[in-house]
């Protein structure tokens, strides 16, 4: 038995008991297939870490992971703003690192004279 129903102004076909049963079984089958390669895949990148001794073994909460994710986060910000901060001996013997270095931003600013009245 075969209903037609309005959706959206387009009939649409509903599927009989033995069309719905046999979609969800292929459905259920390409899953499993899915999950039996995705597993294998997986076991096969544990053992490879195992044998290289990368894997850790000891097992911790979700905060314990959080509080190192962000106390790793804190020393990249950390290492990064020091970098910056610190110019290298090529960048700090130039006069306009010095005069930057010691006046606020676009005080003592040279310009060029092509920059003059370029719009």
């Amino acid at each position: 038995m075969v209903r037609a129903a309005a959706f959206g102004g387009v009939a649409v076909r509903s599927l009989s008991p033995a069309t719905l049963c046999k979609t969800r079984g292929v459905l259920t089958l390409a899953a499993a297939g899915a999950f039996y390669f995705a597993k294998k895949n997986i076991d096969q990148r544990r053992a490879e870490q195992a044998q290289r001794n990368s894997r850790p073994t000891e097992k911790r909460s979700w905060e314990d992971r959080v509080r190192e994710f962000e106390q790793q986060q804190q020393q990249q910000e950390g290492s990064t703003l020091k970098a910056s901060a610190v110019p290298s001996a090529a960048e700090a013997a130039t006069p306009s690192a010095q005069a930057s270095a010691s006046s606020p931003p676009g005080v003592g600013a040279k310009k060029d004279a092509s920059d003059v009245g370029a719009h």
